[in-house]
């Protein structure tokens, strides 16, 4: 059975398309099928934050490593060595019109991990999680 191809502007939902959540440069087709269905499963629960908790304000996924990641850029960026950027399960978020901290504030019943960031949040599909990082 061959894989449907996926490029860039796949869309995950609504208003994700794949490519938000890929470094520049990288391959679509080289995302494995789970990483893939995490990566639906995050835009959808995002997209759903965008409706409700963010009143239809643009979440944009950070440039470089927001998203999607492969174990060479979780190393340059400094990541965790188990991070959920390297399957498909987190992305770090900025969106219009309010600061990381009111982006926290807003995602406070968020059920899985929350990471408050001098320029975006952190928000992951594993286990309930709090931190503050580097700020």
């Amino acid at each position: 059975m061959t894989m449907p191809l996926r490029t860039r502007s796949t869309m995950l939902c609504e208003h994700f398309t794949l490519g938000e959540f890929l470094p520049a440069g990288f391959d679509a087709q080289k995302i494995p099928p789970i990483h893939f269905e995490n990566l639906k499963k995050l835009a959808q629960r995002l997209q759903i934050l965008r409706e409700t908790v963010f009143e239809h304000r643009a979440v944009r996924i950070s440039p470089n490593g927001g998203g999607y990641r492969s174990i060479s850029l979780n190393r340059q960026v400094g990541g965790a060595s188990q991070s959920y950027h390297l399957t498909g399960m987190a992305a770090d978020i900025q969106v219009a019109g309010l600061t990381p901290r009111q982006t926290a504030e807003r995602l406070s019943q968020w059920a899985g991990g929350l990471g408050l960031y001098p320029a975006h949040v952190h928000v992951d599909i594993g286990p309930h999680r709090r931190w503050m990082g580097h700020y």
